[in-house]
C-alpha cells in the first residue's frame, strides 16, 4: 500500500505536465472521453461516481479514486485479479495498458494506470 502512494504521489508532485480533472458522475466521464482515451478502463459500473483523474502526459500514466455503490462492487471485482494473494489489491489489462486498482470496503478505489507496461500475468 505505501509502493501504491508513493508512485501516486510521484505522479502528481513530478516536473511532469500532470491534468487534474473531477468528474462527479460515471456519465461526466463518459462524455469527456476518459474511457474511449483509455484514462479509464471500461468496465467500470454506471453506478461510478466521484471521479477523480490525474493524468501525466508526459508518462502517459494516470492516478485518481472513484466510488462504486456498494451492489455493483462484487461485479467490478469479479473482472479483476488479485495482486499476490493481497486481500484489497487488484489489477486489470487491456492491451497494453495495466490498471492497479486498490478497493475498500465502502467502495472507494484508488487507482493507478501505467500505459504500455506488460500485462499483469507476465508480472506475476
Amino acid at each position: 500500500m505505501k509502493k501504491f502512494i508513493l508512485i501516486i504521489a510521484f505522479l502528481i508532485s513530478g516536473c511532469s505536465e500532470v491534468i487534474n480533472h473531477n468528474y462527479p458522475t460515471y456519465q461526466d466521464a463518459l462524455e469527456n472521453q476518459l474511457f474511449e482515451r483509455g484514462w479509464l478502463p471500461n468496465i467500470l459500473p454506471e453506478s461510478t461516481t466521484k471521479i477523480i483523474v490525474n493524468n501525466d502526459l508526459d508518462l502517459n500514466a494516470s492516478a485518481g479514486s472513484f466510488v462504486i455503490a456498494k451492489p455493483d462492487l462484487t461485479v467490478f471485482v469479479s473482472q479483476l485479479t488479485l495482486v499476490n494473494g493481497k486481500d484489497s489489491v487488484f489489477e486489470y489489462s487491456s492491451g497494453r495498458s495495466v490498471w492497479r486498482f486498490t478497493i475498500e470496503e465502502n467502495g472507494l478505489v484508488d487507482y493507478l494506470l501505467l500505459a504500455n507496461e506488460e500485462t499483469a500475468v507476465n508480472r506475476k
